[in-house]
C-alpha cells in the first residue's frame, strides 16, 4: 500500500476513511471495557440535605436584617462536622459500625457547602447505600440543629444561672419562711377563740349592767325623793323609759345591718370563687401546654405557673373559709336577733316585776343600795379589764397576721421579680443566638454518584475514537514521509 504525507484536510479525511474499521473497533472496545469496569467498581451514592442558618431576632454584629455574613459559614461548618455530632450519628446506625466506619471516615464522606448569596447550607453524604446515605444526611442535619438550638448558648445560660441563681434561691427560701409564718399566724382557732371569749365577756358585762340598772334607778329615785324634787323624779322615769326604747331600736337596727353585711359577703363570694376557678383553669391549661418542653425558659415558666396555681389554691381556700365563717356568722346573728326579741319580751316582764318590786327596792336604805351598786361596779371593772386584755391579744394577733401577710406579699413579689428577670434574660439569649434549621430532607438518590456507567462508557468510547483517529493520521503521515525520503535517495 502506498502511503503519502498529509498536506490538506482532504488527505486527512481520506486517511480516516481508509482506517474507519480500526477506528470504530477501537472506540467500541474502549466503551465495552469502560462499561465492564463500571460494573466491577463499587458504587457510591450522594444524598444531600439542606439547612438554613436562622436569622437573629434582635440583630447582632453578624446578622442585620436579611443580610448574612458568610464568615459564619465556617462556624456552622465546624458545628456540623463536630466529632461528637458524627459519633452520635454512628451510634444511631449500626450498619455504619458493622462496616467499620469511624468518625474520621464519616467526616471524609460529609461535604458541607454554602449556597451562594443565601443562608442555605448543603449537607451531602456519600456512601455505598442510597437509603443509608439519605438517612445519615438527615440524621447529621437533625443532630446539628439540636446542637445549635440546645447547646450553642449553654455557656450564656450557665452564666445567667450562676449570676442569678443565689438570689433566686434566697428569694425562694424567704418565700417559704414567709409562707410558714403566715400559716402560723392564720392557723384555725387562734383569733376565733379570742373573739369568742370577747363576745362572752361583752355578754357578761351586759348582764351585769342589766342587774345593776334597777338598783341605780332606785338609788337615784330615792335621792330625788329625799330631795323633794317630784318633777325631776318624773323626768327621770320618763328618761329611763326613753332610753330603754332607744336601746331596743338600736339593737334591732344593728342586728339588721350586720345581717345585711353577711348577705353581701355571701353574694360576692361565689363570683370571686368563679373568677379564681377560671384563672386556675387558665393556668393549668398553660402548664399543660408546656408539656415536656425542656430548656431554662420552659423551666422558669413552669415554676411561675406552679407558683400561681398555689396562690390561687390558697385564695380559694381562704374564700371557702370566709364563706363558712359568713354562714356561721349569719346563723349567729339570726340567733341573736331571735334572742333579742325574746330578751325584749323578758325585759317587758322584768319591768312589770320591777314596778311591783319597786317599793321593795325603794324601802332599802341608801347605804345598802350604794353598796350593791359598788359591788356591781367592781364586777364591771373586772370584766372591763378582761375585755381590754382580750382586745389587746386580738389586736396583737391581727397585727401579726397583717405583718405576716405583708411579708408574704413582699417575698412573693421579690421571687416573681427574680423569676421574671431570669426568664427574660434566657429569652433574650435564645432570641439572640443563631442556629441551624432543616429546610429540606435528603432523599435516596436514584443514580450512583460514582461510577456513572453511561458517562464512563461515552467518555471512554469518545476518547478511544479520538486516539484512534490521531494514531491513524500520525502513522499515515510518518509512513508517507518515509516513502518520500526513500524515493528521493533512489
Amino acid at each position: 500500500m502506498k502511503h503519502q504525507r498529509i498536506r490538506s484536510s482532504t488527505d486527512t479525511l481520506l486517511v480516516l476513511w481508509r482506517h474507519r474499521r480500526g477506528i470504530v473497533l477501537a472506540g467500541v472496545a474502549a466503551a465495552a471495557a469502560a462499561a465492564a469496569v463500571s460494573l466491577i467498581l463499587p458504587r457510591a451514592y450522594r444524598a444531600t440535605a439542606t439547612m438554613m442558618i436562622s436569622e437573629s431576632k434582635i440583630g447582632s454584629d453578624s446578622v442585620i436584617g436579611a443580610h448574612f455574613n458568610p464568615r459564619l459559614y465556617n462556624t456552622f461548618e465546624g458545628i456540623i462536622g463536630r466529632r461528637e455530632v458524627l459519633a452520635r450519628v454512628i451510634e444511631e446506625f449500626p450498619a455504619l459500625a458493622e462496616d467499620g466506619v469511624v468518625v474520621d471516615d464519616l467526616a471524609q464522606s460529609v461535604d458541607v457547602t454554602l449556597v451562594a448569596n443565601s443562608r442555605l447550607l448543603s449537607v451531602s453524604v456519600t456512601l455505598g447505600d442510597a437509603e443509608l446515605a439519605a438517612d445519615v444526611a438527615n440524621r447529621i442535619a437533625a443532630e446539628a440543629q439540636a446542637f445549635t438550638t440546645s447547646q450553642l448558648n449553654e455557656r450564656e445560660v450557665a452564666d445567667v444561672r450562676a449570676r442569678l441563681g443565689p438570689a433566686l434561691e434566697e428569694a425562694r427560701g424567704g418565700f417559704r419562711e414567709a409562707e410558714a409564718r403566715y400559716a402560723e399566724a392564720t392557723r384555725p382557732g387562734s383569733v376565733q377563740a379570742l373573739e369568742a371569749l370577747h363576745t362572752n365577756l361583752l355578754q357578761t358585762r351586759l348582764e351585769i349592767q342589766r342587774g345593776r340598772l334597777p338598783f341605780v334607778s332606785a338609788l337615784i329615785a330615792q335621792r330625788l325623793d329625799q330631795a323633794g324634787d317630784q318633777p325631776l323624779l318624773a323626768l327621770w322615769q320618763e328618761a329611763q323609759d326613753r332610753l330603754e326604747r332607744h336601746r331596743r331600736e338600736n339593737s334591732a337596727e344593728a342586728l339588721e345591718m350586720a345581717l345585711q353585711a353577711v348577705w353581701d359577703v355571701q353574694r360576692r363570694l361565689p363570683r370571686e370563687q368563679g373568677e379564681s376557678q377560671a384563672q386556675r383553669a387558665q393556668a393549668e391549661g398553660e402548664l399543660a401546654a408546656l408539656g415536656g418542653a425542656s430548656g431554662a425558659y420552659a423551666e422558669m415558666e413552669r415554676q411561675r405557673l406552679e407558683q400561681r396555681l398555689r396562690g390561687l389554691d390558697a385564695r380559694m381556700r381562704e374564700a371557702a373559709r370566709v364563706a363558712a365563717d359568713a354562714q356561721a356568722t349569719g346563723e349567729t346573728i339570726n340567733a341573736l336577733h331571735i334572742t333579742a326579741l325574746l330578751e325584749d319580751e323578758r325585759l317587758d316582764a322584768q319591768r312589770e316585776l320591777s314596778r311591783l318590786d319597786y317599793e321593795h327596792l325603794y324601802s332599802r336604805s341608801t347605804p345598802a343600795l350604794e353598796a350593791l351598786v359598788a359591788g356591781y361596779d367592781e364586777q364591771l371593772a373586772a370584766v372591763d379589764a378582761s375585755i381590754e386584755q382580750v382586745r389587746s391579744l386580738i389586736g396583737r394577733a391581727m397585727t401579726e397576721q397583717l405583718a405576716a401577710e405583708s411579708e408574704l406579699t413582699i417575698a412573693r413579689d421579690a421571687l416573681s421579680a427574680i423569676q421574671l428577670a431570669v426568664s427574660e434574660t434566657v429569652m433574650r439569649l435564645e432570641e439572640k443566638n443563631q442556629g441551624l434549621i432543616v429546610v429540606d430532607h435528603a432523599l435516596p438518590p436514584h443514580y450512583a454518584e460514582f461510577p456513572r456507567r453511561k458517562l464512563m462508557t461515552l467518555l471512554a468510547g469518545a476518547l478511544a475514537l479520538f486516539a484512534a483517529c490521531v494514531f491513524a493520521v500520525a502513522r499515515e503521515n510518518l509512513l508517507g514521509a518515509a516513502e518520500e525520503a526513500g524515493a528521493g535517495r533512489a
